[in-house]
């Protein structure tokens, strides 16, 4: 699909999620943000709001749930795999181009941001400078090799 087509599909899908992300951190990826003549999907990585739940009982820990709009919305549509709870899903969007929904955390946004931006040639690279330098990837945190604590 071409480019222009490819963003107004993105910033409809951006639009439509927005409501349920936190502020500022929902951005279009891939080859739609580096504006590639030919765009095969659409990316966008977000990090979903979430809400605290209090359980009944004097020694219960509250529980983090993601925002059941957010979850809700995003399994309306057929997927690929992965579904509205999870770090990721692939949605078949009706204008017959798949959306690679990456979902965050505010410790790991940085490192899935940096990912999903660049090309694959990019992301293999700082990939590989990362370990270069004594750190690895996991699950979009980055940790010290030497400790296995996480940065």
């Amino acid at each position: 699909m071409g480019y222009k087509k490819a963003r107004e599909i993105a910033v409809k899908y951006w639009t439509l999620l927005k409501p349920f992300c936190k502020e500022k951190r929902i951005k279009v990826g891939g080859s739609v943000r580096r504006e590639c003549s030919e765009c095969h999907d659409i990316e966008i990585v977000c990090i979903p709001l979430t809400i605290e739940i209090h359980p009944a009982g004097l020694f219960t820990a509250p529980k983090i749930i993601r925002d059941r709009r957010f979850v809700d919305l995003v399994n309306s549509f057929p997927r690929v795999r992965g579904n509205g709870e999870g770090k990721y899903c692939q949605l078949i969007l009706p204008e017959k181009i798949n959306l690679d929904l990456f979902m965050c955390e505010e410790d790991n946004w940085g490192v899935i941001w940096m990912l999903r931006t660049g090309s694959a040639s990019f992301s293999k690279r700082m990939v590989t400078e990362i370990k270069d330098h004594g750190f690895y990837c996991f699950e979009g945190h980055l940790y010290k090799s030497s400790t296995h604590e996480m940065i």
